[in-house]
């Protein structure tokens, strides 16, 4: 999400403090916020509409938002107009044909599918606190079937000044449809087809200390909260500490070290990881930069067994003219899966764009996930291509394909999978746009839940209720 500069006061956020000043600051700011709602009804319907979808992690976001407050209390202690509040709601109205709304081979189910797709994104921002919050509500309803579903997205991020160059406190919080079995077929249409709700929270109050002027040291702890509509969920607490050394404008370095105690909530064995890295950002010159971390990860199980391997996260970006830009990147980590327990993931990619008007996107990779504790492993190796062609400020052509092969260890199964969606958007006014898109999905392989054909044709109408880009409806 963009955000933009903002007029704030020059005065010290932090001079004058009392707990009246900053109970009467908060107040004033919270009350702003509901007249700024009541005057959007359609927002306080939608605002209740995704609140009563969500069951697990409607709690865990309740809670967020609980102790950000806290927070605002103590350390907001400004005048109202030093912070700017802006809230830019967003409403989609799809109406698509689905061929083969189960993804089968034989026995297709056709069906029309209405969906309606509310948005939201606010931005709030005073010298000490930056807030950012987007929100996507999906609700479509099959005709034949006579049955309808719910799911959200949304994404919270939260940067506070708890003391002034020395304590912050960091909230994330992701919530996303993910797909359950990556082997399994599934579609980003159909989010009710070996998909899952996931809640990601992520709070981390950390110290900032300044060593000299080129070199910083910070030091926190995070908790990690996953879960599940249907998966295993878990909790990671993690202790990190890092220094960083700033050499030059175009060059630092960093070295840290962290402990995780990952915790999930299920017949998985407990473990414990610890792991050391450096990291070294360089600017060859202005189009080219480049920015690596490589350490070393070791995992304990509670039931014995071990295992470590290298960990890295490179890419080396090269800017081209027309906004075009060729970028490499290498990546190898840990992440927890939903349902198969931790995997060792690694991915290669080379992705090129360039052009304005007429503009070309294309990329090829590798990834492999080791699902280690179950001796599973999937490799995958694909392509995409896409291309935007814009003529003037009303009109948008776009078409874009993607070629992916897998191969699954140990039974040797493969599966090549092709989708090919081609779009035209028109601007109706300068806040309403209308599409007309069509995506198909092609599916072969060794199983037979692997071969099918899925088309779905989509006409869409997107209205922007304040200023601002709309998210992408799917």
């Amino acid at each position: 999400m963009h955000n933009g500069r903002f007029p704030l006061s020059r005065a010290d956020p932090y001079s004058g403090l009392s707990l009246i000043t900053c109970l009467h600051t908060s107040l004033k700011a919270i009350n702003g916020i509901l007249i700024s709602m009541q005057a959007r009804p359609n927002l306080k319907n939608l605002m209740a509409a995704a609140e009563s979808t969500m069951n697990h992690n409607a709690g865990i976001t309740k809670k967020v938002f609980f102790i950000m407050f806290l927070f605002s209390l103590l350390c907001t202690c400004r005048e109202a107009n030093a912070g700017v509040f802006s809230i830019k709601p967003f409403l989609t109205l799809e109406e698509e044909y689905d061929d083969n709304i189960y993804l089968t081979k034989d026995n297709k189910v056709d069906d029309y599918v209405t969906r309606v797709i509310p948005a939201v994104s606010l931005d709030y921002k005073t010298p000490i606190w930056d807030l950012t919050l987007s929100d996507t509500f999906y609700w479509w309803y099959y005709a034949k079937q006579g049955t309808n579903y719910t799911s959200n997205t949304a994404d919270l991020s939260s940067k506070l000044t708890v003391i002034k160059n020395f304590f912050y406190f960091d909230v994330t919080d992701n919530n996303a449809n993910v797909v359950l079995n990556p082997r399994g077929p599934s579609t980003t249409s159909n989010l009710n087809l070996n998909q899952t709700n996931s809640n990601t929270l992520n709070a981390m109050p950390y110290i900032k200390y300044q060593v000299d002027p080129a070199t910083e040291a910070t030091m926190g702890l995070r908790y990690t909260n996953l879960w599940y509509n249907s998966g295993t969920n878990r909790q990671e607490y993690t202790g990190l500490l890092s220094i960083k050394r700033t050499f030059d404008p175009k060059l630092n370095a960093s070295v840290g070290v962290e402990y995780l105690a990952d915790r999930p909530e299920s017949v998985e064995p407990n473990d414990d990881q610890t792991a050391v890295y450096g990291s070294v950002s360089y600017i060859f010159d202005p189009r080219t930069k480049f920015e690596g971390t490589a350490g070393y990860r070791w995992i304990s199980f509670s039931g014995g067994s071990d295992y470590d391997k290298p960990v890295y996260d490179v890419g080396l970006v090269y800017q081209l003219p027309r906004k075009g830009q060729i970028a490499a990147k290498a990546v190898g980590t840990f992440t927890a899966s939903p349902e198969q327990g931790l995997m060792d993931t690694t991915r290669e990619e080379l992705a090129i764009s360039y052009g304005e008007m007429v503009s070309i996107k294309g990329s090829i990779y590798h990834e492999r996930d080791n699902y280690f504790q179950i001796g599973l492993t999937d490799d995958e190796v694909g392509g995409t291509v896409g291309l935007t062609y814009t003529p003037n400020a009303r009109l948008t052509y776009k078409i874009l394909g993607k070629y992916e092969k897998d191969k699954y260890q140990p039974q040797d199964d493969k599966r090549d999978l092709y989708s090919v969606s081609t779009g035209i958007n028109y601007k109706l006014t300068a806040k309403t746009t209308i599409g007309l898109s069509d995506d198909y999905n092609r599916s072969t392989g060794q199983i037979e839940s692997d071969n099918y054909t899925d088309n779905i044709v989509r006409l869409s109408l997107t209205i922007a209720l304040g200023s601002g880009t709309p998210p992408s409806p799917l």
